[in-house]
């Protein structure tokens, strides 16, 4: 059977699954519990947002899981319902079926879907690659890569990881139709694609992305090409419920809006070749900010290292992996796709490149009874052991993206989750808050409150006003005095109820705000408001209308005054 990595020459060898590829998973597996362990261990509540995602289940259960029209909260409109339904629907049947809150499931749910990703992620590698050791490698570099941890352990992966996994087995899918010829995948690709479509918009592109390269280099065939018609045909088949329920609901503009939001396919290749961003662009793909000189250094070893890596597979195995790379950089440069193929070529020139090099270079001096490739397996258990190491101080949330920032950082705390507990039951439903930070994400969701700025949500309505929000809710949240929070909320014709404000350090999309001491004593001096609610991290104050605080906005009686009269 061919190597299917080799366009140019084929090698025998055997790709068919035995019990010893469970010995050869375990490695995988037991890398991703374990980081999975520290995610646990340091996050007592889930790290970024699933709030959005999480009222949206709310919303489908309230309508007897019939599609709600809009889901609530995100706006004075609320949202379109028009996001992919399947992790959506299966998470509002496991909230109503256990009633665990929806915090514990953010913070659990993600890890364990990941965790089983590790499977198909071994077998894709294991098809892509000439030996077992080799896809054992690649599995565990990839599991443990910071940006598939922060998409997919995080509270986002309650969507994001099913999606991932699906993705994950339609390729491998894809490799053993397009690569072998074995057409028994056919329709189980065709059920992934449409599974993938249900469940994120994004990997869905990557599905159908990544099929149309492994067509070209794979088969190029008419009878690939039919196989690969059927497999679209197929998921858009399946996908079709859901796309005719919101066209006829929404129209064709929630599509047309979401896909120009977020880079978009292409975005990021339209900006490098424009010049706009060159470096934010190639980092990127990490996933993290590079704020700190020593996390720029990393970032750029680990860059130069994957190049080398992708040229001498290229050399060695022809154009498959590094072409498939380059498709999906140019159309959608997102690290979670690019770290899994960087993962796949790492471990193929660490295993099979380096012992050759090291042949080669007679000059090197080692005893007589070590052999290169003995080498080659040293180095990638190192590789491996370093990789897990780094993956579990990244979910842990030891490793500074930032200076001053912490990898996967948690948008809500204790706090926040006793205030917004205590909004839900002291204000009336029809209460309209702006709530400063990332705090705002799950607001809707804990407080069963409307927030008038946000960007979650949004991009289902255009482009233009998912910026607008994006922006809005970024300055605001940035504001360094109650000044600054009262101007922007005139300019841009924003009357709340009620202002929810941090005391201590914040995110603002995901990085550290420190707002200056003096900010929370400005609003209280200002008689615009008057506070009403304070605990050991939120203040939240009530919004006069034209200077006067004591407004129909009043909170309930049952509110807690904990804030000391100013004298």
């Amino acid at each position: 059977m061919a190597t299917i990595g080799d366009l140019r020459a084929s090698t025998e060898r055997d790709v068919a699954v035995t019990t010893a590829d469970a010995v050869f998973l375990l490695p995988g597996v037991a890398a991703s519990a374990l980081v999975y362990a520290a995610y646990l261990s340091t996050h007592p509540l889930p790290s970024y947002g699933a709030g959005l995602f999480h009222a949206m289940a709310a919303a489908v259960s309230s309508h007897g899981y019939l599609p709600p029209e809009t889901v609530p909260g995100y706006t004075a409109d609320g949202v379109p319902f028009a996001y992919p339904p399947l992790a959506i629907y299966a998470l509002a049947v496991v909230q109503d079926a256990t009633g665990v809150d929806g915090l514990t499931l953010a913070r659990v749910l993600p890890g364990l879907v990941s965790t089983l990703a590790v499977v198909p992620t071994y077998f894709l590698s294991r098809a892509l690659l000439d030996t077992r050791m080799q896809a054992a490698l690649a599995t565990v570099l990839a599991a443990t890569s910071p940006p598939v941890l922060q998409w997919h352990l995080s509270a986002g992966g309650v969507v994001r990881a099913p999606a991932y996994l699906f993705l994950l087995t339609g390729l491998y899918a894809g490799v053993l139709l397009f690569g072998e010829r074995t057409r028994s995948w056919l329709w189980p690709a065709a059920g992934l694609f449409g599974l993938t479509m249900l469940t994120h918009p994004l990997y869905a592109a990557a599905f159908g992305l990544s099929y149309l390269w492994l067509y070209v280099a794979l088969d190029r065939t008419v009878g690939g090409l039919r196989d690969g018609a059927i497999v679209a045909g197929g998921g858009v088949g399946l996908a079709s419920p859901w796309l005719v329920t919101v066209a006829t609901t929404h129209g064709l503009g929630p599509f047309t809006a979401a896909a120009g939001t977020h880079g978009g396919i292409g975005g990021r290749l339209v900006d490098l070749l424009s010049g706009r961003g060159v470096a934010s662009v190639l980092f990127s793909t990490l996933g993290s900010g590079t704020g700190s000189p020593a996390g720029q250094f990393v970032l750029w070893v680990w860059l130069a290292l994957v190049i080398a890596a992708f040229a001498y597979t290229l050399l060695a195995r022809g154009v498959l992996l590094p072409g498939w790379f380059l498709v999906i950089g140019a159309t959608l440069w997102k690290g979670r796709f690019a770290f899994l193929l960087g993962a796949v070529v790492t471990a193929f020139a660490t295993t099979h490149g380096l012992p050759r090099l090291l042949d080669r270079l007679g000059n090197v001096q080692r005893p007589d009874r070590v052999r290169p490739e003995q080498i080659g397996v040293a180095v990638a258990v190192l590789l491996a052991v370093t990789s897990t190491a780094i993956g579990g101080l990244y979910a842990a949330g030891a490793i500074q993206t930032h200076p001053g920032n912490p990898s996967q950082p948690q948008y809500v705390d204790e706090s926040d989750v006793e205030a917004m507990e205590a909004l839900e039951r002291t204000t009336g439903p029809d209460a309209e808050f702006v709530v400063l930070g990332d705090a705002a994400e799950w607001f809707p969701y804990l407080a069963n409150r409307t927030i008038l700025t946000s960007h979650w949500g949004v991009e289902w309505r255009g482009a233009d006003e998912f910026t607008r929000q994006f922006s809005l809710q970024r300055r605001i949240s940035h504001c360094p005095t109650a000044a600054c929070i009262t101007k922007q909320l005139r300019a841009n014709g924003i009357e709340p109820d009620y202002l929810y404000v941090p005391t201590e350090p914040y995110t603002v999309n995901g990085v550290v705000y420190r707002p200056p001491p003096g900010r929370i004593g400005g609003l209280v001096a200002d008689d615009r408001y008057r506070p009403v609610y304070v605990n050991d991290g939120v203040v939240v104050l009530a919004v006069g209308r034209r200077g006067n605080a004591s407004a129909s906005s009043a909170p309930d009686s049952s509110m807690p005054r904990l804030w000391p009269s100013p004298a």
